[in-house]
């Protein structure tokens, strides 16, 4: 029973709202159908209001054209009215000015007629130009041969100097590498070995790494009884073997002191040892490259290399000290004869300069006398053309004057033709104010036909809108119509139910 009165309140509430929304919907309805009734009076004559401000825009857009085109042609009309003055203004000035410009010609034509010169000292000036051209020009190629013969004495006085310049560079260079790798050579040496067996052998060049090889830290030895570890020196014996056969005696190529002598004769010296060569007792056999084998089968490779560097650069100072005579002689003699060279060269150039300087003041005399001849030949001519030019000025001058004065006289008469401007400016001014008040009425027109067009557009838009919102709401009335007959099914399916 209660959920029976339930549905009977909830009924009854959807009922109020869907009669509510039927009330809404016929008052929307009604103000609507008003609404479209006053539009659609609104728009009855619409084509007659188009077609009214149509016309009358038509109307003042005609009348504006005219006036514009009206303007135009006064405008065009005023310009070629001023154009036609300035023409004539300008070609009236244009003859004052070739009247002015034909007269002042005139005037100079016959001033300069009457101040042209005599012929005859031209003439004079002439053949003494002649007879100093042909005087510098002698005098020109006789210097001219004389050049050559000083310039062809320069020449080989500047190659002597070459030469012997060359030789003095080579005898400079040559000398200062010498000196340089002496003074090089003698810096590197120690003089600590002086009282050492080192510092007292001499070996032939191409034997140093041989003594080097053969006596080794031996030659560190000293020589004086001073010294803890010394050569003391030994007498040769009759019983010490001789050399291999075909092996070169070592001391036959160095030169050493006395005490060194007895080991000296038992090295011998080859260019190559392949160890077949037998050797006695105490004898040892070394290589010109350094290389030693000893009687007792002890074989070393560069040994004393030190002492080798140090044998080879004594004898190379010893070959320099030699060479260094011979090198400052040499040098004293090219440098002798560069001097004499230099001083032969200076005065061949001397010479020669002399000589192109004698030459230029004898080409400059030769230049003057050919200007001199060729300003009074010029001279000459140039009275003559300037008799003819001045004549045929004069003529022709007299022919512009008289044709100058017939173009003032009629560009005067074509400005004074021309009408007065007045009345154009007038009537310009006249139809701009009328082209002015069309061109206003014109856009009041196009104003008033926009309005117009803008109202109807406005009208039937809203009226579309209205027809829209009245079917929205036909639309749902209807179905708050639909509703309420299915409320009413339910409420009488209720009703049954309880019973």
């Amino acid at each position: 029973i209660d959920e029976l009165a339930n549905q009977r309140e909830n009924l009854k509430h959807d009922r109020g709202r869907e009669d509510a929304l039927s009330q809404d919907a016929a008052a929307a309805l009604e103000r609507l159908e008003a609404e479209e009734k006053s539009i659609a009076a609104r728009l009855e004559g619409t084509d007659e209001r188009l077609a009214e401000s149509e016309s009358k825009l038509q109307e003042a857009e005609t009348v504006s054209r005219e006036a514009e085109l009206a303007m135009a042609r006064a405008l065009a009309a005023q310009a070629s009215q001023q154009a036609d003055v300035r023409v004539a203004e300008a070609n009236a000035e244009s003859a004052r000015e070739r009247l002015d410009r034909a007269e002042g010609e005139a005037e100079r034509v016959a001033t300069e007629l009457s101040e042209l010169g005599d012929i005859k000292p031209l003439e004079k000036a002439l053949a003494a130009a002649e007879k100093a051209r042909k005087r510098t020009e002698a005098r020109v190629a006789e210097l001219q041969n004389a050049i050559a013969s000083a310039d062809e004495q320069r020449q080989k006085a500047a190659d002597a100097r070459d030469a012997a310049e060359s030789d003095t560079a080579a005898a400079r260079a040559a000398l200062s590498g010498l000196e340089s790798e002496a003074r090089a050579l003698a810096t590197d040496m120690d003089d600590a070995i002086e009282d050492k067996a080192l510092g007292h052998v001499r070996a032939d060049k191409g034997y140093e790494r041989a003594l080097a090889a053969a006596l080794g830290d031996d030659l560190e030895a000293g020589l004086g009884e001073a010294s803890s570890r010394r050569w003391s020196g030994s007498e040769s014996h009759g019983s010490d073997p001789g050399l291999p056969g075909g092996v070169e005696r070592l001391a036959d190529h160095v030169n050493a002191p006395s005490q060194l002598i007895r080991r000296l004769a038992q090295i011998g010296v080859v260019e190559t040892d392949d160890g077949s060569i037998e050797l006695a007792v105490g004898q040892r056999i070394v290589t010109t490259d350094g290389g030693l084998r000893r009687w007792d089968g002890y074989v070393a490779r560069d040994e004393g290399a030190a002492a080798a560097d140090r044998l080879v650069r004594v004898n190379r100072l010893e070959a320099i000290q030699a060479e260094l005579p011979e090198a400052r002689t040499a040098l004293e003699e090219a440098a002798a004869r560069a001097t004499t060279a230099i001083a032969s060269l200076t005065e061949a150039r001397t010479t020669l300069e002399d000589g192109r300087a004698a030459l230029g003041s004898a080409e400059d005399d030769a230049r003057a006398a050919i200007r001199e001849e060729d300003s009074a030949r010029a001279a000459i001519e140039r009275l003559g053309e300037q008799q003819a030019g001045l004549i045929e000025r004069r003529d022709r001058t007299a022919a512009e004057l008289d044709d100058a004065k017939t173009n003032l006289k009629n560009a005067e008469k074509s400005l004074s033709d021309l009408p007065d401007g007045g009345d154009m400016d007038a009537s310009v001014e006249r139809l701009k104010s009328a082209s002015e008040a069309a061109r206003i009425i014109l856009a009041e027109a196009r104003a008033e036909a926009a309005t117009v067009g803008q109202a109807i557009d406005a009208d039937k838009a809203r009226l579309e809108a209205a027809k829209a919102e009245a079917d929205s709401w036909k639309s749902r009335a209807g179905e708050a119509a639909r509703r309420v007959q299915e409320m009413a099914k339910r409420e009488a399916e209720a009703e049954a139910e309880a019973k």
